[in-house]
This record gives C-alpha cells, structure tokens and sequence, in this order.
C-alpha cells in the first residue's frame, strides 16, 4: 500500500518525453515535474501533444523517447494494480455499453483495495465519492441513461472512489456546457482539498484551465512553451 505523499513532494516526474509515429514527431524533449497537491492544466491548441503526453505519463502509452516516474519509480515497474493504487485515468469519455448502474461504476473504483486492510473501508469512501461529486441522487439510475454532466460526476466519482494519489482527466469538459462545466469544477476542487489529491488535467478551455488550476504547461507543436504556476503561465499575452 503506498505512503501518502507529503505536500510538495515530487509524485509525478517526466524527462525527455518523445514520440513519434513513423516520421511524424508528437512530443520531443518534453519534461514535467508535479508535486503532491499541486492541480496542474496541459494546455495549448489541437494537435500539441496533450493528450498524448497525458497518456505517458498515465502509463498507457510506452514513450519512443524519455522516462515517467510515479512516486519515484519508473512507470513500467509498477504492476497494474500496483499502478492504479497510485493514479487514476479519467478519459475523455466514458463509455459503457452495458446497463451498468451508477453505484456499480463507482464501487469498480475500489478494485485495486480488494483483498488489502483498505477493503475495509469500501463502503465509506463510496458514501464521500457519491457525495462529493453530488450523485448521491443518482446511484440506481443506469449509466447510460444519464446526461453529458451527470456521467462527467459518475466517472469521476469512481475514480476518485479509487482513491489514488494522482488523478489523471483528459479533457473532462470537452462535451459539457457551461453550467455542467462550473459543476465539475466546483466538485474537482472540493474532492481534491478534501483529500489533498494531485491532479494533472489537459482542458481546451484557457480561461477553465486558469481557474481551476494552480500550474500550468503551455504545449505548442509537441514542445513546451511555458510551464510554472499558472497565473505567470496563462497570461493574456501569451494566449492571444
């Protein structure tokens, strides 16, 4: 079972990120360094790399170049519960086919705990995930029948059931409107001071990104513009 890290503590490190598909290059010479409790946006046009960056680091893509750590061992020496006991994924969507309730997603979070002293506290964590991110409401109603905001707020309850040290979203706006944007903000924010979580989100959105974070990395071609805390980073001048 991991340690919990201490505020300030690097819990995410990149060095020389590179990939390439075929003669095509995505990311070069890209590093980052993401300390505990820090809430840190990967922003900058389409086709800078976000994505795909976040994707290396969440160890779901072997880079062509450069190494990721995650609490100070390389990605790859983790093994995948060990993995999932240290970040959680959340994708840019969330599909599910099948009629799985609401409750059912988010208790599939606590799977890396199963058979750990941490088992024991199921239940309570999935009582503070559907609470915290106002699903409470919601947990026998099927996944699917759900809207855009609605299964933004399941998804990221299950994966803040998981309880990991890092979160990972991809895009986790994209296809909300504004007031289901605000929702999930608001609810990032209050489950991540509440357990102290470090979170890494890539966002379309400048001026989502310059609220909702306290750094940011500014991405352009594969490279890195800019990266720091956020106010120094998302300035207008940079942006426009």
């Amino acid at each position: 079972i991991p340690a919990v890290a201490r505020r300030g503590d690097v819990v995410l490190s990149a060095r020389g990120i590179g990939v390439s598909f075929g003669d095509r290059e995505i990311l070069a010479g890209v590093d980052l360094d993401v300390r505990a409790g820090e809430v840190v946006a990967l922003v900058g046009p389409n086709g800078a790399g976000k994505s795909t960056l976040l994707s290396v680091l969440a160890g779901d893509r072997e880079p062509s170049a450069g190494t990721v750590l995650v609490s100070g061992a390389p990605v790859a020496a983790w093994t995948g519960i060990e993995l999932a006991m240290r970040r959680g994924v959340l994708p840019q969507r969330s599909d599910v086919s099948f009629p799985f309730t609401v409750e059912q997603i988010v208790r599939m979070g606590r799977e890396p705990w199963r058979n750990t002293d941490r088992e024991d506290a199921d239940d309570d964590v999935y009582d503070w995930a559907v609470r915290v991110t106002d699903v409470s409401a919601l947990t026998r109603r099927d996944f699917p029948s759900l809207s855009g905001g609605e299964q933004a707020r399941s998804a990221l309850a299950r994966v803040l059931a998981q309880e990991p040290g890092l979160l990972l979203l991809d895009e986790p706006t994209a296809s909300l409107d504004a007031k289901a944007e605000a929702s999930f903000f608001r609810v990032l924010g209050e489950a991540t001071r509440e357990r102290g979580t470090t979170v890494v989100l890539v966002l379309h959105d400048f001026a989502g990104a310059a609220r909702a974070a306290t750094h940011a990395m500014l991405m352009r071609g594969g490279t890195v513009m800019a990266s720091g805390a956020a106010d120094e980073v998302l300035t207008a001048a940079r942006l426009g």
